[in-house]
């Protein structure tokens, strides 16, 4: 019996090594693109980075990055003010803590259910 299965699993484990060594030829990360071409106002995005300056220099925070992308494209990309207590400039590609974010997570689930007609925002909570 074993030996009628060796031909099959050593065929199996081929093709897993063989799908695993290929390099994937997708691209994964999203592209840079004009805010014009993806009919985005350049005028109107500016207005983040004055905001998010404006929040710095007023000291309400330290830094942020935002991004914004449409039809895949990324067309605004901004890091602004610093990533520690030393003064260290904030990268685009800055890795943030958050805590805490268990009511955001759960509060969006049950929106997608309310959406979905799952449930009624007056229904009673002894119902479920």
């Amino acid at each position: 019996m074993f030996k009628k299965l060796v031909p099959i699993i050593f065929l199996f484990v081929v093709l897993l090594c063989q799908t695993q060594a290929q390099p994937s030829t997708k691209a994964t990360g999203l592209i840079n693109a004009n805010p014009a071409t993806e009919k985005m106002s350049a005028d109107r995005l500016s207005r983040i980075s004055k905001m998010l300056e404006k929040e710095i220099a007023d000291n309400h925070i330290p830094g942020a990055v935002a991004l914004i992308s449409r039809n895949g494209k990324i067309v605004y990309h901004e890091a602004f003010g610093s990533a520690d207590e030393f003064g260290k400039k904030l990268e685009k590609d800055a890795i943030f803590r958050i805590a805490s974010q268990s009511k955001a997570i759960t509060s969006t689930a049950v929106m997608m259910l309310w959406e979905e007609a799952k449930f009624q925002l007056d229904d009673p909570i002894s119902k479920y």
